[in-house]
């Protein structure tokens, strides 16, 4: 992917989705790897200049400009998200936009009334909010409440499985293993699948030096999936 994606643009200059794809790559895999997630920040200004009314850029635009910690850029660019928001159908967009806000802003403003809205909202929009919150903007105390609603009895079964496997990557975050293995017990009883193959990433996570005999284990539960 990263080898091909700078094609795209290069054969397309005008193409705002190949110079999207190319901050999203940047994006996603930079952090991985120790590479600075601003690298992503040209071709995403790229795009942006290309179409400067497309709200998904604009909401990844604040993303940066909170890992960067420019606070004015995060004002600027949510309050225009809004804006034009205001005139479109992105149902779960408003909510996401506001927890941007309230979380990459100083001060946490209308952080109140944004939890409210959160109980009260589309089963689907906290699953959607859960990434920035716990990624660029790096709060996980606000992250692990956002997931305690997503593991609700009420909610629809795609969202506890994804609420219980993201609080078993917050819980390994804070060194708890055992807590994170409760949680993909849960998860297990959703997906069995799933939670097998996320299990198996998270007993591989770089600061935790697993016993042979559970790596074991989780290889023969990988090998008997179909």
């Amino acid at each position: 992917a990263e080898h091909l994606s700078p094609e795209i643009p290069a054969i397309r200059p005008d193409s705002v989705e190949g110079w999207f794809h190319l901050a999203k790559l940047g994006y996603y895999l930079h952090p991985l790897r120790g590479r600075p997630l601003g690298e992503a920040r040209d071709a995403l200004d790229r795009a942006a200049e290309l179409d400067p009314d497309n709200v998904i850029i604009l909401v990844h635009q604040a993303l940066l400009a909170v890992k960067a910690g420019r606070p004015d850029e995060v004002d600027a660019l949510t309050r225009r998200a809004l804006a034009l928001l205001d005139r479109g159908d992105y149902a779960d967009f408003p909510l996401l936009v506001r927890v941007i806000r309230t979380f990459g802003l100083p001060g946490r403003p209308g952080e109140s009334d944004l939890w409210a809205e959160l109980e009260d909202a589309n089963p689907y929009t906290p699953l959607w909010c859960l990434a920035p919150l716990s990624c660029p903007i790096g709060n996980v105390a606000a992250a692990e409440r956002l997931s305690e609603l997503m593991v609700r009895p009420a909610q629809p079964a795609p969202v506890r499985l994804f609420g219980r496997l993201a609080r078993a990557g917050l819980a390994l975050g804070r060194g708890r293993w055992s807590a994170a293995k409760a949680e993909l017990a849960e998860a297990a009883r959703l997906d069995p699948a799933t939670a097998t193959i996320h299990h198996a990433f998270l007993a591989l996570a770089h600061h935790r030096d697993p016993a042979p005999e559970g790596l074991h284990a989780l290889r023969d539960e990988l090998s008997a999936l179909t």
